[in-house]
């Protein structure tokens, strides 16, 4: 009995580990190793920074699935910058957004977009989590997953493959600590 209670308390414990643990320039999400590949100013938002992660096999070019941490020193609301993206996309091609969720630990938006990407067309299943950053202003943590398409077969199976996964993702995201940004990779 006693047994069963010390692999019970380990189970319990493992289970609400963060889903992301951060060694170097390594991040761990969802059981997969990404590995910092750009760290840079970004220009789109003034005093920015981004970080993009990919696993080891994949290149920037060729990425399957990808983790981009981004700082806006200049926002201070999670709501109204889930609420910015939202409002943007439903121009672009094909979108599909889900409702932003709300937690204790920021505001999350499911987010998928047709991406061109140079003639070889993909969805980018995107799930974005934005919180208030220690050191001011906002920090997201965004992770995507990308599915050539090459017909509307294909299509339809991707968009049907991202909302059966789309709140399993939202509930990953949601558990994550979200590491600081690296300015330059040493």
């Amino acid at each position: 009995m006693m047994k069963l209670r010390w692999i019970l308390l380990l189970v319990c414990i493992l289970l609400v580990l963060p889903v992301v643990a951060v060694t170097g320039h390594r991040i761990k999400f969802n059981g997969e190793f990404y590995t910092l590949q750009v760290a840079e100013a970004t220009p789109a938002v003034e005093d920015g920074y981004r970080n993009v992660y990919l696993r080891s096999h994949e290149k920037l070019n060729s990425w399957t699935r990808m983790i981009v941490i981004q700082t806006y020193p200049n926002l201070d609301n999670p709501n109204e910058a889930a609420m910015y993206l939202k409002n943007t996309y439903p121009v672009s091609s094909a979108p599909d957004i889900g409702d932003f969720v709300v937690s204790k630990r920021g505001t999350i938006l499911p987010l998928v977009l047709l991406n061109p990407n140079g003639g070889k067309p993909s969805y980018e299943n995107n799930v974005i989590r934005f919180e208030k950053s220690k050191n001011g202003g906002l920090i997201s943590y965004q992770y995507i997953e990308r599915y050539p398409v090459k017909n509307f077969k294909q299509a339809q199976k991707a968009l049907n493959t991202m909302r059966a996964g789309r709140a399993r993702l939202i509930q990953l995201v949601k558990k994550v600590t979200i590491p600081n940004v690296v300015r330059e990779i040493k």
